[in-house]
């Protein structure tokens, strides 16, 4: 089943992608966003399981990817951009990894079901090649 999104009209949406949403009006979100990057055995071999806020990457640069809504990544140049996942770093700060061909259709199936409409903490297991995230499976957290 298909879910259609509405934009919300925030400055986001107003101003196109790449643009950098303020969310210092909100509180900000305590999670546990932190670097995770365990190794996991998955039937066939072993892969790496990351953690961390699915993110397009033409707004990978907003200040609280917490904050990020679902339905700008249904927007055709957020969407265009690529998917990927944004990494707390120790520090604070952010970095965001692009995925693999597997992984930008697994993320399409993903926001196709999920209900949440920002926090998209989740899951990834695979492996990283060249800073880019060889998706084997998302999974909601």
């Amino acid at each position: 089943m298909r879910k259609t999104y509405i934009p919300i009209l925030t400055a986001l949406f107003l101003t196109g992608c790449g643009t950098s949403v303020n969310a210092s009006v909100a509180e900000p979100v305590k999670t546990q966003a932190e670097v995770k990057y365990e190794t996991t055995d998955v039937s066939r071999g072993e892969y790496d399981t990351f953690f961390g806020v699915l993110m397009d990457e033409c707004c990978s640069d907003i200040e609280d990817p917490a904050f990020h809504e679902t339905n700008c990544m249904f927007m055709e140049g957020c969407r265009e951009s690529g998917y990927g996942l944004d990494i707390r770093q120790e520090d604070g700060s952010w970095v965001f990894y692009m995925f693999d061909e597997a992984g930008q259709q697994l993320t399409l199936d993903y926001l196709e079901q999920t209900e949440r409409v920002d926090g998209l903490y989740v899951t990834v297991t695979g492996t990283m090649e060249n800073e880019v995230i060889k998706v084997i499976s998302i999974e909601e957290s």
